[in-house]
């Protein structure tokens, strides 16, 4: 988890950082505040973990998943939604025939925004609930009913901004 404010999906505070999923060749990311509160980023990383393949969905999913949407879902105009500040080097890719698809240039949270899993367990020992707000229950799901753990961004992915 990550404090990082250098993203549309932002930390809000330590208490309420941008979580990574590693479910390698995707990094999905979520928050439970904010302005991507409501998203589900994903990025599928590229053949030497240099360039990643962008997709996102909004939350909560109310219709079918399709090949596309994900790449629907950050389109506007001739790029995504983020453009340049997030997505460094954006490209059309060409091997994506059924969407307009982007990739970018694969980034990692910065290791001095890094959240600890045991900081995050002290916040949600303070939930009164799991459901007393989405904030809880990101939390709950993941540290108490999940099995969150630590886990490095892979080898020779630069470092973001």
């Amino acid at each position: 988890a990550s404090n990082s404010v250098a993203s549309l999906q932002l930390s809000t505070g330590p208490e309420d950082p941008r979580w990574f999923i590693f479910s390698l060749p995707l990094i999905i990311s979520v928050t439970s505040d904010g302005p991507g509160a409501d998203l589900l980023e994903i990025g599928e990383l590229q053949p030497g973990n240099r360039r990643t393949l962008l997709g996102e969905l909004r939350l909560p999913i109310q219709t079918e998943i399709t090949r596309a949407l994900p790449f629907e879902r950050i389109r506007i105009g001739e790029g995504t939604t983020c453009g340049f500040f997030c997505h460094q080097n954006e490209a059309r890719d060409s091997r994506i025939q059924f969407a307009e698809a982007f990739v970018s240039k694969a980034i990692r949270a910065a290791p001095d925004s890094e959240v600890t899993l045991d900081f995050l367990r002290g916040v949600v020992s303070r939930c009164t609930s799991p459901t007393a707000s989405l904030h809880c229950e990101l939390l709950h799901t993941v540290l108490v009913a999940g099995r969150a753990q630590r886990e490095d961004f892979p080898a020779g992915m630069p470092i973001g901004f």
